[in-house]
C-alpha cells in the first residue's frame, strides 16, 4: 500500500512539473539541491569531509562555492530523469569528440565506456540513440517506482542490466556481441580493491578493467558536465591504453592506479559536478 500510495505522489509530480518550462523545472531542481544543502546535515558533512580530502589545500569559502554548486547540480539531475527522453533528440544534449567513440566502436570489438558520476548523469543515455548500450542500475525497493524510472529511461534505447548475480555474465556477453556498455566506478565498492584515491586508501570496483583485460575489449574514459544554460554535455575523454604484463592480477591493479589518476584529474578540473555526498571513504 506504501508503495502504491508513493509512486501515485510520484506520478502527479511529474505531471505537475511537465506543465512548466523546462528552465524553470530545471530551476525548481536547483532550488530542491539548495535545500538539501541546507538542511540534510548528514549529507553536507559527508560532502565537505570528502572534500577536505581531496582538496586539503582549498580554503573554506572555496570548499563551500564546489559543495553548494554540487547540490544544485545533483538537485537538477534528480528532476531531469523525468523528461531525458524528451530532450535527447534535440542538440540540449551534445557529445564532445563523437568521431573518436564512432571509430572505436566500429573496430567491431565492443566498447567498454568507463564513467564518472558527475553532471546530468540520465543524460548520457543519449548514447543509446548512436550505439547498442548497455547500462546497469540498482533495482529501487519499490517495484511501482523502478518500472516507472526505468521503462522511461528504456525510451531512449538503452538496456539495462540490473546489478545482482547475472550482472558479469550479462555485460560479458554484450561485449562479446560487440556492444557498448557503460560503467561507472568512482563509488566505494566493497567487494572492490584498495587503492588509494586522492590520496587516502578506499575500495573500488574493477569489473571494467578485469572485462576489458579478459575479453580484449577497448576502455574509453567519460563524463558529463551540466553547463549553466541546463544543457548537458558527454565528454568523450580519451581510449584507456591498457598495460598488459600478462598477469592478470597485476595489470588489474596496474591499470586501476592508472585510471583513478585519470578520475582524479577530471574531478580536479570540474569538481562542482561531481556527486560528493556519498562515503567514498570508509
Amino acid at each position: 500500500m506504501v508503495h502504491k500510495f508513493e509512486i501515485i505522489i510520484i506520478k502527479l509530480l511529474y505531471k505537475l512539473l511537465m506543465l512548466f518550462p523546462e528552465n524553470s523545472r530545471y530551476n525548481f531542481g536547483g532550488f530542491l539541491g539548495k535545500l538539501a544543502y541546507k538542511y540534510i546535515n548528514s549529507r553536507r558533512e559527508i560532502t565537505y569531509k570528502n572534500l577536505k580530502i581531496a582538496f586539503p589545500e582549498k580554503s573554506e569559502e572555496e570548499l563551500e562555492k564546489i559543495a553548494k554548486k554540487s547540490f544544485e547540480i545533483i538537485g537538477k539531475t534528480f528532476l531531469a530523469g523525468f523528461w531525458t527522453p524528451n530532450i535527447i533528440e534535440t542538440d540540449k544534449v551534445k557529445i564532445k569528440n563523437k568521431k573518436l567513440l564512432d571509430d572505436i566502436y566500429n573496430k567491431n570489438k565492443g566498447v567498454i565506456l568507463v564513467g564518472l558520476h558527475m553532471g546530468n548523469i540520465e543524460a548520457n543515455l543519449k548514447l543509446a540513440k548512436y550505439y547498442k548500450t548497455y547500462d546497469v542500475i540498482r533495482r529501487q525497493k519499490n517495484p511501482y517506482l523502478d518500472d516507472f524510472i526505468n521503462n522511461n529511461r528504456r525510451k531512449t534505447g538503452i538496456n539495462l542490466i540490473y546489478k545482482g548475480k547475472t550482472t558479469i555474465r550479462e555485460l560479458i556477453k554484450a561485449i562479446k556481441n560487440k556492444n557498448l556498455i557503460s560503467l561507472f566506478s568512482d563509488h566505494y565498492d566493497s567487494g572492490g580493491i584498495e587503492l588509494d584515491f586522492f590520496g587516502k586508501p578506499t575500495r573500488m570496483s574493477t569489473g571494467a578493467i578485469t572485462i576489458a583485460l579478459k575479453y580484449n575489449a577497448p576502455i574509453v574514459l567519460f563524463f558529463n558536465t551540466l553547463n549553466e544554460d541546463n544543457t548537458s554535455t558527454i565528454h568523450i575523454k580519451k581510449e584507456f591504453i591498457l598495460f598488459k604484463t600478462g598477469n592478470l592480477e597485476k595489470d588489474i591493479i596496474l591499470n586501476m592506479k592508472r585510471i583513478i589518476k585519470e578520475y582524479e584529474n577530471i574531478i580536479r578540473e570540474y569538481p562542482e559536478q561531481w556527486m560528493w555526498l556519498h562515503k567514498r571513504w570508509r
